[in-house]
């Protein structure tokens, strides 16, 4: 290990960066030993550093900068962002509980911890917000200023290694724009927020190497800033720290005494960081407490890695990658996981740079000339391990990697959902041993003005190489529909087509900016986090699967998940009614891929009676002018899931757990009804019985060998809209995953295929419906 060098500094400084270091800003004054102690920087260093950072960013993505009024990055996150930034202004100013939407996702509601924070992002949003109407502006003042603060940050922990500001503000350049950093600039507005952990690292390193209460208080302080950016960063910033306390160890004369003088700072570390974090996880906390899932999906963690090459291949929009004959990036993703997969270009994407890698070949080899060396190397082998998922793939087969051990015995890890984000980190470490890299070449240098070209030249290729253009989304103001709507009854409810997952389905891409505009309860609304409740009780049972080819062929006889051969019309009514939407916003959106055009026409010319709005971009209907159903009909709701979209090598599959809801409507309460329901039991026979309220209506023996029809005896209901239960006696998890409506093998009780409602003939009598009969 390399204890010499880190006691003390033995690089040779180039000459004239002696002069520039004269009269050194204790930035970090009293974080550690004398390397540690001062930076050669200042306030005024800091200000030109960052001037040129904006300078080198906008030539780099131009000519995207000339539409930073009008266009965003890209489509969907960041008008997202634009609504969370909103809300905590809004919330501010109204008193409103934060923590939890009830405008979202309608008629649930949604957590905010299913959304990315953004506390620090939304402290600069509103002071600027009374500044500035434009919100396109304020997010690009936002998106500009976590580029050049984690150049910046960069900046400062470069030059504590390297002693010299022209070699540090190349680092901070490099890792600006980093492929990791420019892939995520296209739309993740949080996690360019880096500049807190190389500010974090380089204060970390000082307390355990010398603690004290300061130097406790400055690592806890740089952390929080750090996760404040993004929440993501709580799990991933903890390896560097953890990586250069077994560093250090290692390199100790004394382990033992060194650790054992080291456990107490450990502790008090760990203890005052956990109060701290309460207040910045308080959406998290409150989702849990209220019996929200928090953990990711293992197939996500599995899917989200970037390939080891991805470090040295420049991806199809990098723009010296545009000059080869063919998409390099594409041609090993392919020869990597095959057709039937893809890697994220934007998670995946990775790489350093050409001037990156020739730096770091320099530092490589002149390790003894820069403090903690081997700590540097280690850390980005660490980070670049992480990153790689929990697979690697090489010659057609895959080979378990440290990421899934962890995932698997570490429970912060199953917080993460793409474990290539640990590139964002390992960008950062890279470009500060490129630094060191770079103080070497100027170390070779006599003339300072010789230094200063070379500095120049090397960012003027870095810009070329790394530089990445945003393609730009104009943000669209609030469509005349919205307008349209009653303004004297704001508490009605509205649904929005073609509906949209929770999730990743967030086309119409502006519906939930639209919303932070018109504030009136609407169906979109998209997280990290799939709501559960929301799939359930809107998506799962939805009355208009525009995108399903054939929908509304015959609108007297349509099919609705497991309610079969109903009106069009009936079914609509009763599921806008069950969830309060007074009104339907259908946008055009011919030629998006998310409905079939047909379909969509069909649609419109079904719901024409209901119409009092239309235009060139959508057209509304209100549900109070659509007549109540004919026929008997219900609406599966609580405790019945079906498999989300998605999975096309598994068959459809409903379940109901232990207990389900159904929601109906009886037209005439002179005439008997009776239900129908085709199913069969998990794994053993149960017993599953009907309720009206307290009233027991049915009682079935089910049997789990195959789906059978089980008819229930004539029964009245009141009139209108009412409730019914079917309830099993137990309810159990699968033992196969085909069986399994997830991977976590959920408990339920029944699979179901079908449940109707009809009126009971006059002329059939009680015996023509014996309790099972063979479907």
């Amino acid at each position: 290990m390399d204890s010499r060098s880190a006691q003390a500094p033995s690089h040779r400084q180039s000459p004239g960066s002696s002069k520039q270091a004269l009269g050194p800003s204790r930035v970090f004054h009293g974080l550690g030993e004398s390397v540690w102690q001062t930076s050669p920087v200042n306030v005024r260093t800091l200000l030109i550093a960052g001037l040129l950072y904006l300078a080198c960013l906008l030539v780099a993505v131009l000519p995207y900068p000339l539409g930073f009024a009008r266009n965003l990055p890209s489509a969907g996150d960041p008008s997202q962002h634009l609504w969370i930034v909103r809300w905590y202004k809004t919330c501010l100013l109204e008193g409103k509980n934060p923590l939890y939407c009830n405008e979202l996702q309608a008629p649930v509601g949604v957590p905010l911890a299913y959304f990315t924070p953004l506390l620090l992002q939304s402290l600069l949003y509103m002071p600027l917000s009374f500044i500035c109407t434009n919100d396109v502006i304020i997010y690009h003042i936002l998106w500009v200023t976590g580029l050049v603060t984690t150049g910046l940050g960069t900046f400062l922990l470069a030059s504590l290694v390297t002693r010299d500001r022209r070699a540090a503000w190349l680092g901070g350049l490099l890792a600006m724009l980093s492929g990791p950093m420019m892939m995520h600039a296209h739309g993740h507005l949080e996690m360019i927020y880096l500049g807190g952990f190389p500010l974090f690292l380089a204060a970390w390193i000082g307390f355990v190497d010398h603690p004290s209460r300061a130097r406790l208080g400055a690592a806890v302080a740089l952390y929080l800033f750090l996760v404040a950016g993004t929440a993501y960063y709580f799990v991933l910033g903890l390896v560097p720290p953890v990586v250069y306390v077994v560093w250090r160890l290692a390199s100790a004369k004394e382990h033992f005494h060194w650790l054992q003088a080291r456990l107490p700072w450990f502790g008090a570390y760990a203890l005052l960081l956990s109060v701290c974090l309460v207040p910045l996880f308080a959406a998290q906390i409150w989702g849990v407490v209220h019996g929200y899932a928090m953990t990711r999906s293992r197939l996500e963690f599995e899917h989200f890695a970037a390939p080891w090459w991805s470090y040295f291949v420049p991806t199809n929009q990098h723009r010296l990658a545009r000059l080869l004959p063919m998409d390099l990036f594409e041609r090993l993703s392919r020869a990597t996981v095959g057709d039937k997969e893809s890697i994220s270009v934007v998670e995946g994407g990775s790489y350093l740079g050409l001037v990156t890698l020739v730096l770091m070949i320099i530092a490589l080899a002149k390790r003894r000339t820069y403090p903690r060396a081997s700590f540097w190397w280690l850390a980005l082998a660490t980070l670049i391990v992480l990153s790689l998922g929990a697979y690697l793939r090489l010659g057609g087969r895959s080979f378990s990697m440290p990421a899934l051990w962890m995932w698997r015995n570490v429970p912060l890890f199953r917080l993460i959902r793409v474990p290539a984000r640990f590139n964002l980190m390992a960008a950062v470490v890279a470009a500060v041993l490129a630094a060191a890299g770079a103080g070497q070449v100027l170390g070779r240098l006599r003339k300072p003005w010789a230094g200063t070209a070379t500095i120049a030249a090397l960012a003027a290729v870095a810009m070329l190489d790394m530089g990445i253009a945003p393609e730009g989304w104009e943000l669209k103001p609030l469509p005349a529909g919205y307008r349209a709507l009653d303004s004297h009854n704001q508490d009605s409810a509205l649904i929005e087509l073609p509906l949209a997952s929770s999730v990743s389905d967030c086309l119409p891409l502006d519906r939930t900016y639209w919303q932070a505009l018109h504030r009136r309860s609407t169906s979109v609304g998209y997280g990290s986090l799939a709501n559960i409740r929301f799939h359930e009780l809107v998506l799962q049972p939805s009355a208009f699967p525009i995108e399903r080819r054939g929908f509304l062929d015959d609108p007297s006889r349509e099919r609705f998940g497991v309610v079969h051969d109903v009106r069009f019309l009936d079914y609509a009514w009763l599921y806008l009614s069950v969830n309060q939407f007074r009104y339907v916003l259908l946008h055009h959106q011919t030629g998006s891929g998310v409905a079939d055009p047909d379909s969509l026409t069909r649609l419109r010319l079904a719901f024409e009676r209901a119409r009092i709005f239309e235009d060139a971009e959508s057209t509304v209907y209100d549900r109070n002018l659509l007549e109540p159903p004919r026929a008997p009909i219900l609406l599966v709701h609580e405790g019945f899931r079906s498999r989300e979209k998605g999975q096309p090598d598994r068959p459809d599959l409903t379940v109901v757990a232990r207990v389900g809801t159904i929601a109906i409507y009886n037209p005439d309460s002179d005439k008997e009804l009776i239900m129908t329901l085709r199913a069969r039991a998990l794994s053993q026979a149960r017993s599953v019985r009907l309720l009206a309220g307290d009233r027991e209506l049915a009682c079935w023996q089910v049997e789990p060998s195959e789906s059978r029809e089980y008819r229930s005896p004539p029964f009245r209901c009141p009139p209108g809209l009412g409730w019914l239960t079917l309830q099993s006696e137990t309810e159990e998890c699968p033992a196969r995953y085909e069986d399994a409506l997830d991977e976590k093998k959920s408990p339920y009780s029944l699979q179901i295929s079908r449940l109707s409602l009809e009126f009971y003939p006059v002329s059939a009598s009680y015996a023509a419906f014996p309790a099972p009969t063979d479907g």
